[in-house]
């Protein structure tokens, strides 16, 4: 019995070697370049536990592993989870549960957090100005850029004007807004962050952040119409460019770069610098992997890659200290 099994296995692994063969006689796994030192941090929240805090950590970008054993990292963090370097540390916003406060959190180490109360009215301005609400919950998922050419942070979120339900018509009406503060302690009042036009003059945006890449400034958002009004973009993530400054003017928005029902976008770079990354949700799911040679291009292709079981979330290079640091702290 044993040999006749030992036989059927030689068989069928000189048939796959054959077919391999056939295809050019070259195949081997596919291999992804490691970072040279450091590598990636993925914060983010899980659908099972949605609002805390999880890290999950890769040398290449496509095979993550969660750490603390897959327990929260800051269990008093809520929030939609987007860091940011800024002058002097990292940041980011979350908000106290249950209560409607805002959170900044500063951390020098990625380890180690410390959270400060935010005022709400530096975000509920929107009412009174524009007429639009906040969902106190997770005031519109904040997301952090720090302008170095201004020493400037820039604080963007989204809020509609059809109150707090969670209807079309509202979802429909998101815009995204921004503040500016030098310090965290003085902010200035709320703005639109777009002024698009044409097909996009009524674009409804979440989920947006801002970076800047050869001297010119990107905001990648999530085109929140419905498909059955917009089927060319709705529900995609798509990217804007300005060519003036951080807060704009933007132009309208390529086209769409992933398939409908993604948002939450992230953007790196690949391990040896040659693609841009940009990792998104396909929400309620799991996270994706879409890449492009250019953060220009119309051609963004989406790749398999082992992803952590992540909702709403952003991935940072981390140097080689700050890798060990998180490894070892939250180790399984």
């Amino acid at each position: 019995m044993k040999k006749i099994r030992n036989i059927i296995l030689g068989a069928l692994m000189s048939a796959t070697l054959s077919a391999c063969s056939d295809n050019g006689g070259d195949w081997s796994p596919t291999v992804h370049p490691q970072c040279e030192e450091g590598g990636y941090l993925f914060a983010h929240m899980t659908n099972e536990n949605y609002g805390p805090l999880f890290y999950s950590v890769s040398r290449d970008g496509y095979h993550w592993e969660t750490l603390n054993n897959g327990n929260s990292v800051l269990p008093a963090y809520a929030g939609h989870p987007d860091i940011m370097k800024g002058r002097d540390a990292y940041y980011m916003i979350g908000v106290k549960r249950g209560t409607g406060i805002p959170m900044l959190w500063r951390s020098e180490d990625l380890v180690s957090w410390k959270g400060t109360k935010l005022s709400k009215s530096i975000f509920n301005k929107i009412k009174p100005l524009y007429g639009y609400e906040n969902e106190e919950d997770w005031y519109g998922a904040p997301k952090l850029f720090y302008d170095k050419d201004e020493d400037n942070y820039i604080i963007t979120w989204h809020a509609g004007n059809m109150g707090n339900g969670e209807t079309r018509e509202e979802w429909a009406s998101k815009r995204t807004f921004y503040i500016e503060t030098k310090d965290f302690k003085t902010f200035t009042d709320p703005k639109f962050l777009f002024a698009f036009t044409g097909y996009d003059e009524n674009l409804a945006t979440i989920d947006v952040i801002i970076r800047k890449i050869d001297g010119a400034y990107y905001a990648i958002v999530k085109d929140e119409r419905w498909e059955d009004e917009y089927p060319e973009t709705a529900k995609t993530v798509r990217i804007a460019r300005s060519k003036g400054g951080a807060l704009g003017p933007y132009e309208n928005p390529g086209p769409a770069l992933t398939s409908p029902k993604r948002e939450a976008p992230t953007l790196v770079m690949s391990a040896d610098e040659g693609k841009f990354w940009i990792y998104c949700e396909r929400y309620p799911y799991y996270y994706e992997l879409y890449t492009a040679d250019s953060i220009e291009s119309d051609n963004w292709t989406s790749e398999p890659f082992e992803g952590p079981k992540a909702r709403h979330g952003c991935v940072v290079r981390v140097s080689e200290a700050e890798y060990q640091s998180i490894t070892s702290t939250y180790k399984n």
